[in-house]
């Protein structure tokens, strides 16, 4: 069965009272482009005007531009599985099978390195970020943020977290990370690589972003 992207104008946003009907929205016809990404698309990133989306049933990311109906790239990395990250003119992204970081140019599709580093989460969902001219990866799950210098490739820090921490975000000079196990969000400060707040939050915070003076 294939499986698609759509790219789409806008979202209606709609107000529901208790009386109020759900429209419904067919995607078909809302969506401007629509783009043939593989058989089971995964995660995808922003690049510029294009973007990468990880083929997960072929092992590869691709590069997609709603310019074009085919791919730009097609990059092959075993058992890609993580929320890539586009930054320091590369994508990003976790090969779950070697646990390895996977660097790769956005723009020729050339493997520039490839970093043993382990993984939190043997998915790798949502464990990458980037900011302060550094990517971040939460690489164990007893708790370890890795800070990876992009300048040579190589790991430059281990910061010690909470066990079970699974999903990092960069913002508002931080990097955050969610505790799965321990209820809470931990705040980085990438000046001094160390713990500065643990804040309590609902059950079994996974997944976060940031955005609108917020985390």
């Amino acid at each position: 069965m294939k499986r698609y992207l759509f790219l789409l104008v806008s979202i209606p946003v709609f107000s529901f009272s208790q009386t109020a009907a759900i429209k419904k929205v067919d995607l078909d016809k809302a969506a401007y482009k629509i783009l043939h990404v593989g058989i089971k698309p995964d995660f995808i990133t922003t690049d510029g005007d294009d973007a990468w989306v990880i083929d997960d049933h072929q092992n590869r990311i691709l590069k997609i531009s709603f310019k074009s109906g085919l791919p730009l790239l097609a990059v092959a990395i075993p058992e890609a599985g993580t929320a890539p990250v586009v930054a320091f003119n590369s994508v990003w992204v976790m090969s779950c099978t070697e646990k390895k970081l996977y660097r790769v140019d956005h723009t020729t599709g050339k493997i520039i390195a490839k970093i043993p580093t382990g993984m939190a989460d043997t998915n790798g969902e949502m464990s990458l970020a980037a900011g302060d001219g550094s990517i971040w990866l939460l690489s164990d799950s007893t708790g370890v943020l890795m800070r990876i210098d992009p300048a040579n490739n190589s790991i430059q820090k281990k910061i010690a977290v909470k066990p079970h921490s699974y999903c990092a975000a960069f913002g508002y000079d931080a990097i955050w990370i969610t505790n799965y196990a321990t209820n809470s969000v931990q705040r980085i400060d990438p000046k001094t690589n160390t713990v500065t707040a643990t804040i309590p939050v609902g059950k079994k915070p996974r997944f976060l972003t940031v955005g609108a003076k917020a985390v």
